[in-house]
C-alpha cells in the first residue's frame, strides 16, 4: 500500500503501477481489508492514459507537501528467528534479505522525516531549503522503489500453492 501510495504522489500513476498493485492486492491474504481498493483500482484500470495521466497530475504532491510515512516491524518474524534454522537455506537467505531491505527501507523513512522537518527551521537559508525540499523528493522516489521491490520480494517468498 505504502509502494502505490507514494508511486501516486510523486505522479507515477500509470497502468503499469495499477496492474502491479491489483495484483498484489489480489494475493494478499492478511487481515487488512482490500476490497475496497482493488475496486477503486479497477476502475483506474478502466481509464485511457490521457484520463489516467490528468488524474495523476491532480493527486501528485505539490510543492512543499509531504506524506506521513511509517516504519515497518515485523514482530512475528522477530520472536521467531531462531525457528528459521528449519527451513531450506534458501529460505533462510531470503527472509535475512528481506530483513536487511526492510531495515534500509526503515532507515529512508527516518531521514526523509528528520529532512521534512528542517523545512521548518526558520534558521536555515532559502537555497538550503530548496536543498532540503529536493531531498525530501529524492527521498520519497527513493522509499517508492525500495517499498515495490520489498512488496515484490515477501510477494514471490513463498510461491502460490
Amino acid at each position: 500500500m505504502s509502494a502505490y501510495q507514494l508511486a501516486v504522489r510523486l505522479g507515477k500513476m500509470d497502468h503499469n503501477l495499477l496492474t502491479w498493485f491489483a495484483s498484489a492486492l489480489q494475493e494478499y491474504q492478511g487481515t487488512e481489508l482490500t476490497e475496497d481498493a482493488l475496486k477503486v483500482i479497477e476502475l483506474q484500470l478502466k481509464l485511457t492514459d490521457e484520463q489516467l495521466s490528468a488524474l495523476a497530475h491532480q493527486v501528485k504532491f505539490k510543492p512543499g507537501e509531504s506524506i506521513s510515512l511509517k516504519t515497518f516491524a515485523v514482530p512475528f518474524l522477530d520472536a521467531n528467528m531462531n525457528l528459521l534454522s528449519l527451513f531450506p537455506i534458501d529460505f533462510q537467505i531470503r527472509i535475512h534479505e528481506i530483513r536487511a531491505q526492510l531495515s534500509l527501507l526503515n532507515q529512508e523513512i527516518d531521514q526523509s522525516a528528520t529532512l521534512f522537518w528542517k523545512t521548518f527551521d526558520s534558521g536555515i537559508t532559502e537555497e538550503n531549503q530548496l536543498v532540503i525540499r529536493n531531498n525530501v523528493y529524492s527521498k520519497y522516489q527513493a522509499i517508492e522503489g525500495a517499498s515495490r521491490r520489498l512488496a515484490d520480494k515477501i510477494t514471490n517468498l513463498v510461491p502460490n500453492s
